[in-house]
């Protein structure tokens, strides 16, 4: 959201996103998901996600499953 008029820059794809970090001018937020594995995908899928918050546009994904890493990024 702009601070100034209250709109939206953008939506991100994430609704199981468990952390946001933004980035220390703003450009760009991280999203952080539990560590999930099932039948149907053995072998995970990223988890942490980074997006341009001027168009949404994801720009980094990485799978980890430890949270600790996620405090590094950004």
């Amino acid at each position: 959201m702009q601070t100034q008029d209250w709109q939206l820059k953008c939506i991100l794809p994430r609704p199981k996103a468990f952390y946001l970090k933004f980035s220390p001018r703003g450009n760009y937020i991280c999203t952080w998901e539990l560590y999930a594995m099932s039948k149907d995908i053995p072998e995970s899928s990223p988890n942490i996600f980074v997006y341009d918050i001027a168009t949404g546009e994801e720009v980094f994904s990485i799978m980890t499953t430890i949270y600790m890493f996620f405090a590094l990024i950004l």
